[in-house]
């Protein structure tokens, strides 16, 4: 038999208008994901993770998007230290 690893997550997260109105397709996103670890899984509990990202759109075929996450429990254990992670996109469409 297998195991599942996760006994339930959850996930969702808000999108809303960028900085400036004269900027209509930038955006803000922020997002949240919750997994629960199987009770199989000795001394793992949880992971959760939050991430804050901007949309830039700076032509019709150029983006970017930058963001910043905060990682809780990053192994479900307690063992590895709560992260900042930062990150950055790019989307070129041609």
């Amino acid at each position: 038999a297998s195991l599942n690893t996760f006994l339930f997550s959850a996930s969702g997260g808000l999108v809303w208008p960028g900085w400036s109105a004269k900027r209509p397709e930038d955006s803000w996103a922020l997002g949240m994901a919750y997994y629960q670890f199987s009770r199989d899984l000795p001394g793992q509990s949880y992971e959760m993770a939050i991430e804050l990202a901007y949309t830039w759109v700076a032509t019709s075929w150029l983006r970017f998007q930058p963001d910043i996450q905060g990682v809780l429990r990053p192994d479900g254990r307690g063992s590895v230290p709560n992260a900042f992670v930062i990150g950055f996109a790019a989307d070129i469409a041609f």
